[in-house]
């Protein structure tokens, strides 16, 4: 047992002849919130997929919940949420927040849809809604289940300020219910309410 919830120790990672990450060790305990800052190019994003187990390192450990990261293919222990919409387009909102609990067949409270004002369109396709809403819920399904660590690439990219205060407010409220956050962001409003911060460049720590 290593007492951290995450633990990364001199991980490089290699795309190509590329080095993306570079001897970058890292820990978290639950119920933290990390962010990992950077500009783009940096390693933020890949960072996430090592710890999300898309990916292997090249050399190093990633090791999640006293396990490696790869090892885990479970939502209510890790979820991912890209930067990217990955909305299921035959879906409803509803519906793709509800994924991650279908697969498990358990009961969830869904006050996260009022929580980030997707109460209202709920039962239209997910395609059909905006960008902001889209990423949304992407988030919701992230953190439905409750898990014991969550990843959010980008979370409030898409959004204007009544929704970035919804959405900070949201992982606050997992944070305080002992999920463990690590978050890839340019937002300094993010960083602002951050146990730590983690700055990339280059794909080392700095």
């Amino acid at each position: 047992m290593t007492g951290a919830t995450v633990l990364v120790e001199g991980v490089t990672h290699l795309a190509g002849r590329t080095t993306v990450l570079d001897d970058v060790s890292l820990t978290a305990e639950a119920g933290q919130l990390v962010v990992l800052s950077g500009r783009s190019g940096s390693g933020k994003t890949t960072l996430l997929h090592l710890l999300a187990g898309v990916q292997r390192p090249t050399r190093g450990s990633v090791i999640v919940l006293d396990r490696p990261a790869v090892d885990l293919h479970d939502w209510s222990l890790v979820s991912l949420t890209p930067q990217h919409s990955t909305v299921a387009g035959s879906l409803t909102v509803r519906e793709n927040v509800l994924l991650p609990v279908a697969l498990r067949g358990v009961d969830v409270d869904l006050a996260l849809l009022s929580d980030l004002t997707l109460d209202a369109i709920a039962d239209q396709p997910a395609t059909g809604t905006s960008l902001g809403e889209q990423q949304r819920t992407g988030i919701a399904r992230g953190l439905v289940l409750h898990p014991r660590v969550a990843l959010l690439d980008e979370p409030t990219s898409h959004q204007d300020d009544d929704n970035v205060e919804r959405v900070l407010s949201v992982l606050l409220h997992a944070r305080s219910g002992g999920t463990t956050l690590i978050v890839a962001t340019h937002d300094p409003r993010v960083a602002a309410v951050a146990d730590v911060v983690h700055h990339l460049a280059g794909g080392r720590l700095t």
